[in-house]
């Protein structure tokens, strides 16, 4: 493992911790308001296939970070530069996940169904 490939650990790291807490307190932050949702609207391929593989790829990240030998099954070569367009493509994603966040605030679900006390939301990205 290089120099470039610490780095880019050590970046997810960061990303991964500054994501995830507020990604967390957005979504604890909507489910205070106690509406129930109805996830079945869905329909059961969604329901039982986006949670499961969301859980996969994030674990697949964090054993990345912790010991990237366990991942080296998926590893592909590409050229640094490559690599930091990836890091400025993340990072840009991360900023328009902050700004959708912020905009929906309580309206925030992690399903197609809308809380009973929504609100039109106007503004945002």
């Amino acid at each position: 493992m290089g120099p470039d490939e610490q780095l880019f650990r050590i970046i997810l790291l960061v990303g991964m911790l500054i994501v995830v807490p507020v990604l967390r307190y957005y979504r604890v932050r909507a489910r205070a308001t106690k509406d129930q949702l109805n996830r079945r609207a869905e329909g059961a391929f969604i329901l039982y296939t986006l949670r499961p593989f969301a859980m996969a790829a994030f674990l697949a990240l964090l054993l990345y970070v912790i010991n990237p030998r366990l991942m080296s099954w998926s590893a592909v070569s590409m050229p640094l530069w490559v690599r930091w367009v990836g890091v400025a493509g993340a990072a840009t994603a991360a900023v328009l996940l902050f700004a959708v966040l912020f905009s929906l605030g309580t309206n925030l679900t992690d399903t197609v169904g809308t809380r009973a006390r929504h609100s039109l939301v106007t503004t945002g990205p």
